[in-house]
């Protein structure tokens, strides 16, 4: 029951020409799968990406604090100079408001 060497050999060229496509059909889907994976060095680039980003936001957050104390400043400046100025004409008008009626009354 022996089979001549030519028929195995037959055989195992058929097995291997069969393994050979199914080799090459698992080759074609894992170059389908490969595109969706992440490699390392796209998340490097990313994190280099990121982090640019995060410098130049820190950087202009640190521009416009600066930019808004120097204005809040300012501000505090203007409302004292207002509300003294305000005051001070206040009792200015009262006190010649007070003589008006004094003299109105006294006549």
């Amino acid at each position: 029951m022996t089979t001549p060497t030519g028929e195995r050999l037959k055989a195992v060229e058929t097995n291997l020409d069969n393994l050979t496509k199914m080799v090459e059909k698992l080759d074609g889907k894992f170059d389908a799968v490969m595109s969706t994976f992440v490699t390392q060095a796209y998340l490097q680039e990313r994190l280099a990406a990121h982090e640019t980003k995060i410098t130049e936001l820190r950087s202009e957050y640190a521009a416009d604090k600066a930019e808004l104390e120097i204005e809040i400043a300012d501000s505090k400046k203007k409302n004292t100079f207002y509300t003294w100025i305000t005051g001070i004409l206040g009792i200015i008008f009262g006190g010649v408001l007070m003589i008006l009626v004094q003299n109105f009354l006294a006549k």
